[in-house]
């Protein structure tokens, strides 16, 4: 067997060994979030550790291909965002305002689905971070 005739066969073992490999590693089909979800939020400056600062619910709408409009009730106070799930990262963002300042939040999804945790800041309070829990049956 020649050089050229030996190239070939391992070419062509080596392009399916690589396309499996790049198949497998395409993300997840991404969750649906849409739906109610019972929030828990430590206000700023306080680290999620004890009892939150704060209660209520947050209902997700999709919009699409992973965006959403996020809408939170708290307090008897309703704001609402715009939010973006990443696929290749698992990860939910949202931009939202709290008395018209505006604001960021990016949440970390449990594997189940049915928790997600956050970080996030707005204008007002640059330099401080709040953290809320979301969870659901």
């Amino acid at each position: 067997m020649n050089r050229r005739q030996l190239v070939v066969p391992v070419a062509l073992v080596l392009a399916l060994a690589l396309g499996h490999h790049v198949a497998a590693q395409q993300p997840p089909a991404s969750p649906d979030l849409s739906g109610e979800w019972q929030l828990a939020g430590w206000n700023m400056g306080q680290e999620p550790t004890g009892e939150p600062s704060y209660r209520g619910t947050v209902t997700m709408e999709a919009k699409g291909k992973d965006t959403y409009v996020v809408t939170w009730n708290v307090g008897g106070r309703q704001n609402r965002g715009v939010g973006l799930y990443d696929p290749r990262t698992g990860t939910f963002a949202a931009g939202y305002a709290i008395s018209n300042q505006p604001g960021v939040a990016v949440w970390r999804i449990s594997e189940d689905r049915r928790a997600m945790d956050c970080v996030g800041t707005f204008m007002g309070k640059v330099g401080d971070v709040a953290h809320e829990s979301w969870r659901r049956e």
